[in-house]
C-alpha cells in the first residue's frame, strides 16, 4: 500500500512524499542515508538476504547506475552517485519477486 498526505494552507496546498507500507512476515524494507545527500549514501536492506538489482534514473528516465548485488540483511551498502547532476533520483532494487523503488535527492 501507499500513500501521501496533502498539506493545506490558507494560500497553497501540497503533497508529501508516496510512502510505502508493507504487510506480512516476508515484506522487504530499503532504507537509504542520508537523504538528501551529496551523491554518497547507504542503502540497507531488512527482511532480505540474496541476489539484487540495484539500479538508479533520474528525473529524465535515463540509467544512471546498475549493478548486481550480493544482499545482506542490514548490512549497508554504500553508493556513489556524486558525479552526476544534483537532483532527483529513484533507486530501484529488484530482487527474484519484488521491486522496492525509492527516492534519493542530491544537493
Amino acid at each position: 500500500y501507499e500513500y501521501r498526505l496533502r498539506i493545506v494552507s490558507i494560500d497553497r496546498s501540497s503533497y508529501s512524499d508516496i510512502r510505502t507500507i508493507r504487510f506480512g512476515s516476508k515484506s522487504i524494507f530499503v532504507g537509504l542515508s542520508p537523504n538528501p545527500s551529496n551523491g554518497h549514501f547507504n542503502m540497507q536492506v531488512e527482511g532480505y538476504t540474496g541476489k539484487a538489482t540495484i539500479s538508479i534514473v533520474n528525473a529524465k528516465g535515463q540509467q544512471v547506475y546498475n549493478r548486481n548485488e550480493n544482499v545482506k540483511e542490514n548490512t549497508p551498502i554504500a553508493i556513489d552517485i556524486s558525479k552526476f547532476a544534483k537532483g532527483s533520483y529513484f533507486v530501484k532494487i529488484q530482487t527474484a519477486n519484488e521491486v522496492i523503488i525509492h527516492k534519493i535527492l542530491t544537493q
